[in-house]
C-alpha cells in the first residue's frame, strides 16, 4: 500500500509540474507572439 500511495503521489507531482510548465510556455508564448495572434484574428 505505501508504494502505491507513493506512486500516486509522484503521478500527481508530475501532473502538477507539467500543468505548470505548460501554462509558462503558453503566457511565454502569448507574451512573445500575443501581438501576432491579435492581428491574424
Amino acid at each position: 500500500m505505501p508504494r502505491m500511495n507513493t506512486f500516486a503521489v509522484i503521478l500527481h507531482a508530475l501532473r502538477v509540474n507539467a500543468a505548470l510548465l505548460v501554462t509558462g510556455i503558453e503566457r511565454f508564448v502569448f507574451k512573445s507572439y500575443g501581438y501576432k495572434y491579435e492581428t491574424y484574428c
